[in-house]
């Protein structure tokens, strides 16, 4: 099931971005755990931030944060912040791209540091094209 997330989350999403981070390219820098989590609070609470969860029996194993802001150009886009889940991965990434939408985005960025072909397989089935370490794709 998908959900909004809350702040008492907090506690049982924290591993979930602690093995984004290991799996990223940041492994070579220090994991700031409460830095995460103020990260995690701000988005929750931003009027134009996404923060659900993937939750089984009761068991959180999911997250997908992000926000839609102005880029440079001006332009609406949607980019994740933290994204990670041992199922669910496909409906959070839709919910995700939908929500962009309603939100007035005309672009998704979804970072991809992790190298797993099977991810980015997913994110190229959903309209998503790869430049550098982003999938971006026109809503």
């Amino acid at each position: 099931m998908i959900r909004e997330a809350e702040p008492e989350d907090l506690q049982a999403v924290l591993p979930i971005m602690k093995k984004i981070f290991d799996e990223s390219i940041f492994i070579n820098c220090a994991f700031k755990g409460s830095e995460v989590q103020r990260a995690f609070a701000v988005i929750a609470a931003f009027d134009h931030g996404y923060a659900k969860v993937y939750e089984e029996n009761g068991v959180i194993k999911g997250l997908l944060c992000g926000a839609v802001a102005a880029n440079q150009w001006g332009v609406l886009c949607a980019q994740d912040t933290f994204f990670s889940s041992d199922g669910g991965t496909a409906r959070l990434l839709k919910d995700f791209i939908n929500w962009s939408k309603d939100m007035g985005a005309e672009f998704v960025q979804i970072a991809e540091f992790t190298g797993i072909e099977r991810y980015q397989r997913l994110l190229e089935l959903h309209g998503l094209k790869r430049s550098g370490s982003l999938y971006i794709g026109g809503l």
